[in-house]
């Protein structure tokens, strides 16, 4: 990795001299990566950039749906950084709508078997990601295994169930696995409920 970017580095500026020795100014250049002005010199880390972009647009979200978690930048902030670590191919606007729905950002939520700001069901999950109650009550911990679960519905029901893949979510492991009429009925509702979330994103910037 340190290679590469070193690579990539060595790549710009010797761009960057070359079309100054030639008179080229008032432009920029980049592969993609990085980034430089060609009036300044400054270089851009473009992935880092897209990162913080991420970042600043999930926190967004997290406020636009509840304006109260700007008092509680802490948990915010730790929000954010699990969904971009652990998002895998799962859109963080999803994410957020998940969590807002399950638990309205509560890490210590609690509700029968339902622990956690993603309230995963402890019963169902507790063996497949080998975790504790106490250990769901991490906001981190809890969003890594939130993701995982989503990730695998994506890979497992986005063919058959293209914009409604998400609606398993809260699905016992039987529904899970075996789809039928009956079960698709049935997530409906959370569906719509996700859905409405998502609608009010899209105001998002």
């Amino acid at each position: 990795m340190i290679k590469k970017y070193i690579i990539l580095f060595c790549f710009v500026v010797i761009s960057y001299f070359m079309l100054k020795a030639c008179n080229v100014c008032g432009s920029e250049i980049s592969n993609g990566f990085i980034k430089v002005d060609l009036k300044t010199g400054k270089v851009t880390n473009l992935e880092r950039e897209f990162e913080q972009e991420q970042k600043r647009y999930i926190k967004e979200c997290i406020f636009y749906l509840k304006p109260r978690m700007k008092n509680k930048l802490d948990l915010t902030n730790k929000i954010v950084n699990a969904i971009m670590r652990y998002k895998g191919d799962v859109e963080p606007r999803l994410i957020v709508a998940i969590l807002y729905q399950e638990s309205g950002f509560n890490p210590n939520a609690i509700s029968d078997n339902d622990i956690g700001i993603g309230q995963i069901c402890f019963i169902v999950w507790r063996r497949e990601y080998k975790t504790t109650i106490q250990e769901l009550l991490d906001p981190e911990t809890n969003i890594k295994i939130c993701c995982g679960i989503l990730n695998y519905l994506r890979d497992t029901r986005s063919d058959k169930f293209e914009n409604s893949w998400y609606s398993f979510y809260n699905s016992s492991t039987w529904e899970i696995k075996n789809v039928d009429d009956q079960v698709v009925a049935g997530r409906k509702v959370y569906w719509y409920a996700i859905l409405r979330h998502l609608k009010k994103l899209e105001r998002v910037k």
